[in-house]
């Protein structure tokens, strides 16, 4: 005899949304990227963060249309120096993508 057991599981995503008021032009963190991506604008380089699950903030250099993803944010063991080309940018909010709910059926003997 088989005993059917289905159990609601509720599970949201979580990304992080960029903060465009806390931009910081000129400025850059000189920790090293965890990944650069050439020829981009600065819109999809929020966009990358955000897709990426260990990005925190970014270096955006407008001159030469780069973006390095960076796994953490300012501070004062990891302060900004002057870039004159750079945008600095925090992932500083969280947002619900959506929430997905799953059955699982589960079969006992």
């Amino acid at each position: 005899m088989f005993l059917s057991l289905y159990t609601l599981v509720e599970t949201s995503d979580i990304c992080r949304k960029p903060n465009g008021d806390n931009n910081i032009n000129g400025k850059k963190l000189t920790e090293f990227p965890i990944k650069i991506f050439p020829n981009i604008g600065l819109q999809s380089c929020y966009k990358e963060c955000q897709a990426h699950g260990n990005c925190f903030s970014a270096n955006y250099d407008r001159k030469q249309l780069t973006c390095q993803l960076m796994d953490k944010t300012k501070s004062q063991l990891n302060p900004l120096i002057d870039a004159e080309h750079f945008i600095y940018m925090e992932m500083t909010d969280t947002v619900s993508i959506s929430k997905i709910y799953i059955i699982v059926k589960t079969f006992c003997a």
